[in-house]
């Protein structure tokens, strides 16, 4: 039993070493989000790569987020009223990099809020922020 204990304390102690080092002395300010962010990286070029976001959570955590995968898409429909859906995506509305809407939804995402998802031809043509006409070439 003793060699057991002795095993114990030896991983805590690494344990410990290993946020120390990670995170800084105090313990008051260790976070485990830095420990667990999402990172937004292109697959061709890094310099299209967005900023990672620090997420919380384990594997018993509703709609937790791990390096490697996670919940990118949620959307939460509103059967008696279509336009009072809401989702959420990220990182963002466009995968063109330069785009605005490159990375436009990433906060939100992390910050676990929601865009309206609008149904309604009314709604859709009121809330549109440009119209994109596409006319095949004759």
């Amino acid at each position: 039993m003793a060699d057991l204990a002795a095993s114990h304390e030896q991983a805590l102690a690494a344990a410990l070493d290993n946020l120390e080092s990670s995170q800084g002395a105090d313990w008051e300010a260790w976070r485990w989000g830095p420990r667990n962010s999402i990172a937004f990286e292109h697959p061709l070029w890094e310099g299209f790569d967005l900023p990672p976001v620090d997420r919380g959570g384990d594997r018993t955590t509703v709609n937790v987020a791990r390096p490697g995968g996670g919940p990118s898409f949620r959307e939460i429909l509103d059967f008696a009223e279509w336009d009072r859906s809401v989702a959420t995506s990220t990182p963002g509305q466009s995968g063109q990099p330069g785009s605005p809407n490159y990375g436009n939804l990433r906060q939100m995402w992390a910050d676990g809020e929601y865009f309206p998802l609008l149904y309604t031809r009314d709604a859709v043509e009121s809330n549109a922020a440009h119209r994109l006409i596409l006319r095949p070439d004759r």
